[in-house]
């Protein structure tokens, strides 16, 4: 059976037949109906799993971006407290040759 505009199904749920016709812009099976059903419940759970993935790569890349940015600020403060640092122990050598 070929999935198409004069395919019709009886014996089938609305949202089984929702499947069908969302399906049929997509592909043509051979099958029988029960088949196609358990194919189709798969196919669209699976599209359901792709999305969902797709959303959590998003998440993470922003995060990562996110917490790039959090340590280059980091990596500029520590450069700040060393330079800091090096200002103190030079003034510390300077007061100790003057004495």
């Amino acid at each position: 059976m070929a999935i198409a505009n004069s395919c019709y199904i009886r014996n089938i749920q609305k949202s089984e037949q929702a499947l069908l016709k969302k399906v049929g812009k997509k592909f043509s099976l051979n099958t029988t109906p029960s088949i196609l059903m358990r194919v189709l419940k798969e196919f669209f759970n699976d599209q359901k799993t792709i999305e969902k993935q797709s959303r959590t790569i998003l998440k993470l890349e922003q995060e990562l971006s996110e917490a790039r940015e959090e340590l280059k600020d980091y990596k500029r403060e520590v450069k700040v407290l060393f330079d800091i640092e090096d200002e103190l122990s030079e003034q510390k050598n300077k007061l100790l040759q003057a004495i």
